[in-house]
């Protein structure tokens, strides 16, 4: 047996705007929807290992779980109908896509909180995913997987692929896509629907890293919390014919995509980066009546003890990460607010994370 040993690591994403509408069939019914994310030091690791075992050994360690999985025991009852592996079904069924059942030792690590709405599922599915494309491309020749998978794919087919198994691991509604592209492409991403495909383009320059890094703020609040049932409320509520539900969540969706589309063309066209601030400040007060528990009560007095603070209203603005809502949000500020907010999070024992964009994959 030919020992292997394959590393890989992958950036969480932060939203910044659009999120939500990067769910189809959403994406293409709004007009002008375009989501803005970027990728961030903190990483997800996946090592893969070779070992004399005749099924698959998982070291989830972000969720301190451990197991050995016989061959026999990675059949479609068990993954796909009784789901029976619980928080590492995702894992198994990337692993069954190869048709992996043995002699493999899988470990996972996480600098990024679970429930943080920082797409850390998603990142790791994208690492292992490209880890696996590593591990069959090294494996032997007479090894019938490598015959039944293809190997060379390109980034936005990995995506594709990984999003609709974790659609399948998670079964609670449509995933949007902007989660897994950071992950593969880097930067400061703005990913725009066309039909059949999702155009990205690098907005990625030095100033706006800068800018981002100084007068964005991601903090974590402490409470792990999940989108997916939000999201999948609003998805909803944008079918429903009863005309005030309809109405009032289109309406919200596409102030969102307004804002979205604002901070793209401040960026891209305008150089203007205080707009751009601006936008996002905007689109998470729509989030606050698309979802009304998206901030919890700590969130909310926070914000309002540091704009009473400097008395500010305009320059000060929180924008919950996880479009649906996560354990993180952003706080968008002035550059000189950095030490005031540091104060102010030890009050609510909220920790800073750090924030730092990473540049582009090419």
């Amino acid at each position: 047996m030919q020992n292997k040993l394959i590393v890989k690591e992958k950036s969480a994403r932060v939203d910044l705007l659009g999120g939500t509408i990067d769910i189809w069939p959403l994406n293409i019914i709004i007009p002008k929807v375009v989501t803005l994310n970027l990728a961030t030091s903190l990483k997800v690791k996946v090592q893969l290992e070779t070992i004399d075992y005749k099924g698959i050994e998982i070291n989830a360690q972000d969720y301190n779980l451990s197991m050995k999985i016989p061959s026999n025991d990675l059949n479609e009852q068990n993954i796909y109908i009784d789901r029976k592996f619980n928080n590492l079904t995702f894992i198994i069924q990337i692993l069954d896509y190869f048709k992996i059942k043995k002699h493999l030792k899988i470990t996972t690590s996480s600098s990024i909180p679970a429930g943080s709405g920082l797409g850390g599922s998603s990142a790791l599915g994208i690492a292992l995913f490209s880890a696996l494309i590593d591990y069959q491309s090294e494996s032997e020749s007479e090894s019938a997987s490598v015959a039944t998978t293809p190997l060379k794919k390109s980034k936005k087919e990995c995506i594709k692929i990984v999003q609709d198994i974790e659609a399948n691991a998670l079964d609670m509604g449509p995933t949007g896509y902007q989660d897994y592209f950071p992950a593969l492409y880097g930067g400061v991403l703005a990913l725009m629907p066309t039909p059949g495909n999702i155009e990205v383009e690098q907005l990625f320059t030095v100033e706006l890293k800068q800018y981002i890094e100084n007068n964005f703020s991601l903090i974590y609040s402490g409470a792990t919390r999940y989108s997916a049932l939000n999201n999948w409320q609003v998805f909803k509520n944008f079918f429903d014919k009863r005309d005030h539900i309809d109405t009032s969540t289109k309406t919200l969706l596409q102030k969102i995509a307004s804002y979205s589309y604002e901070g793209f063309l401040a960026i891209k066209k305008d150089k203007d980066y205080d707009k751009f601030k601006h936008a996002v400040i905007r689109e998470g007060e729509i989030r606050k009546e698309l979802c009304p528990n998206i901030l919890t009560s700590p969130m909310m007095e926070l914000l309002q003890k540091i704009k009473k603070e400097q008395n500010k209203q305009n320059d000060i603005g929180i924008k919950v990460c996880g479009a649906g809502g996560g354990g993180c949000f952003l706080l968008i500020h002035q550059a000189n607010d950095r030490q005031l907010i540091d104060e102010k999070i030890k009050d609510f024992s909220m920790q800073r994370l750090k924030l730092e964009i990473m540049e582009p994959i090419f």
